[in-house]
């Protein structure tokens, strides 16, 4: 089932390029890259899923690579429904009614965040305030992959011997990486602790 929801959402996507008014969306369908616009869908839903379990691995986390999965596809349900929707909407309405189509596209992205948010809380049995906290790191690992995606690709290219050496040594890799996520969140949480503490020395004072 999360599967077919992912494919949903590739679906819609395409339909919406394709059958939505200039009015609302600017797109020449004949100069689309069908494989582009999947993969703008797949990758961050790829990166979203491995940047949360592997936060979440390492500090007592219950959920699955599995289970985030199909937690995150569940939540993209609302954003299908709405989408397709839209794309009924934006075709027999005027310029002047286009404040509808704006309100029910941010509220399917914000319905589908909020959804999420709560799929994470449930599968990986955290509170709120820790959900949000790892909801934050997981899109700050999402900017550490694509930076690792990107030094692997320019060290393949431009660098193969050294690309054969973090081959050889990729355990000893993952172990500093590992380690390095848990020195940063164990900062950021020290960071936040300090700045609340900031503002109610400041609000006692006041």
């Amino acid at each position: 089932a999360a599967n077919i929801i992912v494919f949903l959402v590739l679906l819609v996507r395409l339909l919406s390029m394709q059958f939505t008014p200039f009015l609302f969306m600017n797109v020449y369908w004949p100069s689309v890259n069908i494989i582009q616009q999947c993969l703008a869908v797949l990758l961050p839903l790829l990166f979203f899923v491995a940047g949360n379990w592997g936060l979440t691995t390492l500090f007592e986390g219950k959920g699955t690579f599995k289970d985030v999965y199909i937690a995150t596809c569940y939540a993209l349900t609302p954003y299908v429904i709405l989408q397709a929707a839209m794309i009924l909407l934006a075709n027999v309405i005027t310029a002047k009614e286009g404040a509808f189509y704006y309100v029910l596209e941010g509220l399917s992205l914000g319905w589908s965040g909020v959804l999420i948010i709560c799929g994470m809380m449930q599968t990986h049995d955290y509170s709120l305030g820790k959900t949000l906290l790892f909801t934050i790191m997981t899109l700050l690992a999402m900017v550490v992959i694509i930076f690792l995606l990107l030094l692997f690709f320019i060290c393949r290219i431009f660098f193969p011997s050294c690309f054969l050496t973090l081959f050889f040594c990729r355990k000893l890799l993952f172990c500093f990486i590992r380690s390095l996520c848990k020195l940063l969140f164990r900062k950021l949480c020290q960071t936040f602790l300090l700045f609340f503490a900031f503002l109610i020395c400041c609000f006692c004072r006041s």
